[in-house]
């Protein structure tokens, strides 16, 4: 890589330390972490506008992350970060024994703790969702691979037309849901999780507001409020 071409990545990185400043990553709201993921996105894409998804941001941050594909001894891990500070080389390893849709969320995932999180090792397998940085770096990577602006007005229009023209068969939520899993290249288990994380905005939408006015509530926010939401695919 030319040198150029890693002053630009060292240029984007600083512009990503900036945005960062305003919020404080141990109290971060979901809308907070939304427009953070968004902010990013924005700023990796200025130069060229080209989509930005998790294959493009490991290209372009190449020069200091390291992906290595590795068969894992087990399924239950994902993957691991080890983020040392730039310019020196992060490795990041994926468990090879997961499907490549599996393995791009992974990615994401890792890509988060890298370009929000401090310098430290990351360990990701199933079932971590425990501290605030994993919640955070799993919401950041959904909303990588599934924006929200994007998704939600396409997935809920999608549902209608289901809904109007299958007459009276119900589909299940595999065959309602495996088409988009397929047009986002995610695993439906990521899919069924990114419509149980939205499932409160979704109701707001379909019940008419406007995406810039949706209201944004954690897993953890529904429960204080005891607000309830029944996720949409299942009432399809």
């Amino acid at each position: 890589m030319s040198g150029s071409d890693k002053a630009n990545v060292k240029t984007k990185l600083s512009q990503i330390e900036a945005l960062l400043l305003p919020y404080n990553l141990k109290y971060l709201k979901k809308q907070q972490l939304y427009a953070l993921v968004n902010s990013i996105r924005q700023a990796l894409s200025s130069d060229t506008g080209a989509e930005v998804t998790p294959e493009s941001v490991a290209d372009f941050l190449s020069p200091c992350v390291q992906v290595f594909y590795h068969a894992m001894d087990s399924q239950r891990m994902c993957g691991m970060l080890i983020k040392n500070a730039y310019p020196q080389v992060s490795p990041l390893i994926i468990n090879a024994r997961h499907s490549p849709q599996a393995q791009r969320f992974t990615l994401s995932h890792e890509i988060i703790h890298y370009l929000i999180h401090p310098d430290r090792n990351y360990l990701c397998d199933t079932g971590d969702a425990r501290s605030s940085l994993e919640w955070q770096a799993n919401e950041g990577a959904a909303e990588l691979l599934l924006p929200y602006r994007i998704f939600i007005p396409q997935l809920c229009a999608y549902i209608q037309s289901v809904n109007r023209h299958t007459g009276g068969h119900k589909p299940s939520s595999t065959e309602l849901l495996l088409p988009y899993a397929q047009k986002y290249g995610v695993t439906l288990t990521t899919l069924q999780n990114r419509l149980t994380g939205l499932r409160y905005e979704i109701d707001q939408y379909m019940s008419g507001c406007p995406l810039e006015s949706l209201e944004f509530l954690s897993e953890a926010e529904l429960t204080r409020r005891c607000i309830h939401v029944k996720p949409l695919f299942f009432s399809v």
